[in-house]
């Protein structure tokens, strides 16, 4: 029997992060609830990945295996009725069964929102506000570092669940300033537990002064974490993308870095 794939995009303020908890009070408590009323059936999902508390997606993907035959479009209709208000599906794709939204997947892209000054109201659960924020030239530099492969042991936390290598690519990294304040982007192949976090940690040190942004690199070096590296809250940070063909991610990373010149800076 095929699979299900669905991308969901969901605002995680009022969650307790992606993976089912015992409260229920997770997205995918909730999606698999949902879909479960849907079939008249218990349901499964399958993500590409967890999300903490507070964290936000854009695009999460997730797969599951249906016990009745109903098309993608009506799937899409049913769960936009049945999912609430801050949680939606925007699509839904027939896979092979032997199809797995973790282990096929090749990258991610990751965001991050801040802003130098007073959060617009609407806006205070997608931002940090870090009002002494000065030094984006030296944020920029800082986060170049970290493209490429590496070990980053210094530049993440201990999960719950261990991980065999803490070795990542970092493909891309984009630094972006406008009018509404600066966004961090990293696509890499993989990321470890609170890394990009403790990556935009230490570019707000950065660019706060308190450290020089060749730091990024002494942390990339460093066999351990070390109370030097903070951990961001969550709710600046977005799951924008999964990848699963690796030429369309490298591709997006392209066009990415040819239009950097065009930003703006505050």
């Amino acid at each position: 029997m095929s699979r299900i794939l669905l991308t969901v995009a969901f605002d995680g303020t009022a969650y307790e992060g992606w993976q089912s908890q015992p409260s229920g009070n997770s997205v995918q408590d909730v999606l698999e609830n949902r879909l479960s009323r849907l079939y008249n059936a218990p349901i499964r999902v399958h993500s590409a990945g967890r999300t903490d508390a507070g964290v936000h997606a854009l695009g999460m993907t997730a797969h599951y295996t249906p016990t009745g035959s109903i098309p993608p479009e009506g799937i899409l209709r049913a769960l936009s009725c049945l999912l609430p208000a801050d949680i939606r599906v925007h699509a839904a794709v027939e896979m092979p069964d032997t199809f797995h939204a973790r282990f096929d997947a090749v990258g991610k892209t990751y965001q991050y929102l801040l802003t130098p000054r007073a959060c617009l109201p609407w806006m205070a659960r997608y931002q940090l506000s870090v009002p002494k924020l000065v030094h984006f030239e030296a944020m920029a530099t800082a986060l170049s570092y970290v493209e490429g492969t590496h070990h980053f042991s210094g530049l993440s936390c201990r999960g719950s669940t261990p991980v065999r290598s803490d070795v990542r690519t970092i493909f891309h990294t984009q630094f972006h300033t406008d009018d509404s304040g600066l966004c961090v982007r990293l696509t890499g192949d993989g990321f470890l537990y609170r890394m990009v976090r403790s990556i935009v940690g230490v570019l707000v040190d950065v660019g706060t002064g308190h450290y020089a942004p060749e730091v990024m690199r002494d942390f990339l070096e460093t066999p351990a974490r070390t109370q030097r590296v903070k951990t961001v809250p969550p709710q600046g940070l977005f799951l924008e993308k999964v990848y699963y063909d690796r030429d369309e991610m490298l591709l997006n990373t392209q066009v990415l870095m040819a239009v950097k010149s065009e930003f703006r800076t505050l």
